[in-house]
Formats: structure tokens, C-alpha cells, sequence
């Protein structure tokens, strides 16, 4: 799948919806508030880097730089492929044929855009819940059970006998290190 095929996959709607969960008219709808979106992140970067600098040094830069992504649709089935999947960027390479430096300088600058896309149509998820208030708040229906994924890695093995305590799972054979 290569960009020049983003309007073939748009106007097929199960390819769409396969891809990145959007109906044609969703997706062309989001584009439309994408660009704007993006005009206004790009006037707001233009006017900081004015006020830091010399006026003659600084110009208007752009989102497509020298890639097939280029224009806002390409930019925002990009995000939206890399946030269904989160395929690596040698992947994502792959399939855009752009490098995996390009499609990691991409997913890092579209994302707040669509982050801020997404507030502006009140349907950002809350992501920092720093007290237990704030768990209560955002799950305000019943919870029994909270699960918390956690995932767990080799880790080195210390001589001094307080250390290995320190790290030791209550697993045989295998120190792992719990990471949450």
C-alpha cells in the first residue's frame, strides 16, 4: 500500500474501515478539520520561531518536507494507520515507502496535531490520571476488577545476597525485574 493508492483504499469503504477504522465520510470529514488544524499549528510554530529570531532568517517550514506524504489526507491515514497497528517504522517504511527516520519525524509531529484535532471535537481520551480521584472520575461506573499489565525482563543478577532480594520475583531459576 503506497500512498498513491490512498484514494483507491478512501473509496473503498471496507479497505477503509479494515485500515483504519473510519467510514469514508468520517475520515473525509477529520481530513478537512486535519488541515485546518494543521495551518493553524504550523502559523503558531511560524510566529514563535519569528519572535525568537531574526525575521529575515526564518521561514514558513512544512509538514511534507521532500516525502510522499504530502498532503493532509496522507498525513492524518498515516497516524491513523501507525495508531490501529503500531507497526514499527520499519514497517510503516514498507508500506510508505518512506525511511524510518521520516515515518518516526512524522508520527511525532502529526500526532499532537490529531491530538488537538481531537479535543477540539470533545473526544480526547483523559491519559493522566495522577490520583486515585481522578481513576474514580474517569471510570465513574462501577470497577471490580482493575487490571494492571505489567511485563517483566531479564535482569542482572547482583553477587550481594540484599540486592538479589531486591529484585527477585518469587519465580525459580530466572531473575525477571517487574516493569509497570
Amino acid at each position: 500500500m503506497f500512498l498513491n493508492n490512498v484514494n483507491k483504499i478512501v473509496s473503498d469503504e471496507r479497505q477503509l474501515k479494515s485500515l483504519i477504522w473510519l467510514k469514508q465520510e468520517e475520515f473525509k470529514f477529520l481530513s478537512i478539520l486535519f488541515e485546518e488544524i494543521e495551518k493553524e499549528v504550523k502559523q503558531e510554530e511560524y510566529e514563535e520561531r519569528l519572535k525568537k529570531s531574526n525575521w529575515k532568517q526564518v521561514r514558513m517550514w512544512s509538514l511534507s518536507w521532500n516525502t510522499k506524504i504530502k498532503t493532509s489526507e496522507d498525513k492524518l491515514f498515516l497516524i491513523l494507520y501507525y495508531l490501529k497497528t503500531y507497526p514499527t517504522f520499519d514497517v510503516l517504511w514498507f508500506h510508505f515507502w518512506v525511511s524510518r527516520w521520516t515515518a518516526c519525524k512524522r508520527v511525532h509531529k502529526i500526532l499532537p496535531i490529531l491530538q488537538r484535532l481531537l479535543k477540539k471535537l470533545w473526544i480526547s481520551p483523559k491519559r493522566e490520571l495522577k490520583t486515585t480521584e481522578d481513576l474514580k472520575e474517569a471510570f465513574w461506573w462501577n470497577i471490580l476488577d482493575l487490571i494492571i499489565d505489567w511485563t517483566e525482563r531479564r535482569h542482572f543478577r547482583h553477587k550481594e545476597n540484599s540486592k538479589q532480594k531486591e529484585n527477585y520475583s518469587g519465580k525459580k531459576n530466572v531473575i525477571l525485574k517487574r516493569i509497570q
